[in-house]
């Protein structure tokens, strides 16, 4: 077996990489190929169908079964586009039918995952994805740039999903109903906004629409320095100091179209903070610690 590839998200294993083709080449996935094939070739197909025969023979498990309890038919009959015949495995060469192999990476994905779940613990799914995936690495090899998630459309598709989860109405732990389409219908009905100051529901009027968001401070990011006119906790003038300029950087739950709710990534106001030590801020005169910062903010 070849080494695992190395990628930003840390060592990824190549049933990670087949699971991630599977998804993509189902046939209603919805997802655009980019011209390449949906279904695998008729060799890889073959060799697909190889790898989870001897699985399936070395665990002890009969391939109907098998391909009934991973959903892919009813009954025994007509399961033979997934595997080989028990002659056909000992032949232990290439195999060559006037009817192909069922040629969808997804179907055998399954194969491999129901026959680790009835071995009773015998085999291990992530390691049967990776026994499979070597099997047809040269189908999978062409899908690696297009499969590859950057970090940011890896958070973007978890918002996307926690949006989907929130547009219900849902029971917290504790009891507590979470109805949040409910919660902007009634804002929005009742002309209210939260206003984080009082922590309080407050008529909207003019205000910022986005203050009634449900919102979780994430952190802050810098977006740029500039230069800052300051003054201390005792409104003395600092003078004019670098500073950075900081967007409040928060996860928000916003209304969308028909009392659906959407996830987004929610900036705040820019925030300067002061640079530097204290000490040059005021001229250079001398302080108890001439590395503290200003204790001020100008926004």
């Amino acid at each position: 077996m070849t080494g695992h590839a190395t990628t930003g998200r840390g060592a990824e294993r190549p049933g990670d990489l087949l699971a991630r083709v599977a998804a993509m080449t189902r046939p209603k996935s919805g997802m655009d190929l980019g011209g390449m094939p949906r279904k695998m070739p008729r060799a890889h197909a073959a060799r697909a169908a190889a790898c989870v025969s001897r699985i399936m023979a070395r665990l002890g498990l009969n391939p109907a079964k098998v391909c009934i309890a991973a959903g892919l038919r009813g009954s025994a009959n007509n399961c033979y586009d997934f595997h080989l015949t028990a002659g056909e495995l000992a032949a232990c060469g290439p195999v060559e039918r006037e009817k192909p192999f069922n040629g969808t990476l997804d179907k055998y994905r399954l194969i491999v995952e129901a026959a680790a779940l009835l071995s009773s613990g015998a085999a291990d799914p992530a390691d049967l994805r990776d026994e499979l995936a070597e099997a047809v690495r040269d189908y999978l090899a062409p899908f690696a740039p297009r499969t590859a998630l950057s970090a940011h459309r890896e958070v973007g598709e978890a918002l996307a999903a926690l949006g989907a989860y929130l547009s219900k109405p849902r029971t917290a732990p504790d009891g507590t109903t979470v109805d949040l389409p409910g919660y902007f219908r009634a804002c929005r009905s009742r002309g209210l906004s939260y206003d984080p100051g009082p922590r309080a529901m407050v008529p909207a009027g003019d205000g910022d629409p986005s203050r009634d968001w449900p919102c979780v401070t994430l952190g802050s990011r810098i977006a740029g320095f500039a230069p800052v006119s300051c003054s201390g906790r005792d409104g003395e003038p600092c003078g004019i100091v670098p500073s950075e300029l900081v967007y409040g950087v928060g996860l928000a739950a916003c209304p969308g179209g028909d009392n659906a709710v959407v996830m987004r990534f929610a900036l705040r106001a820019h925030v300067a903070l002061a640079l530097g030590p204290r000490a040059s801020a005021r001229g250079g005169q001398p302080d108890d610690d001439p590395f503290r910062v200003p204790a001020v903010v100008a926004r």
